[in-house]
């Protein structure tokens, strides 16, 4: 078993999947904006 290889492997992973996450939030963060401004938009409209 290299040693090196195996950390340079599991670095790869984990990297991606810290990626991956990053992304995922980023998106659900977006997504939670939206329908923040969406749901406050509705209620000014509401009340004017």
């Amino acid at each position: 078993m290299g040693g090196s290889v195996d950390s340079n492997d599991f670095r790869i992973i984990t990297e991606g999947y810290i990626l991956s996450n990053v992304i995922l939030g980023a998106i659900m963060f977006t997504v939670g904006l939206v329908s923040l401004c969406f749901c406050i938009y509705n209620l000014f409209k509401k009340f004017n």
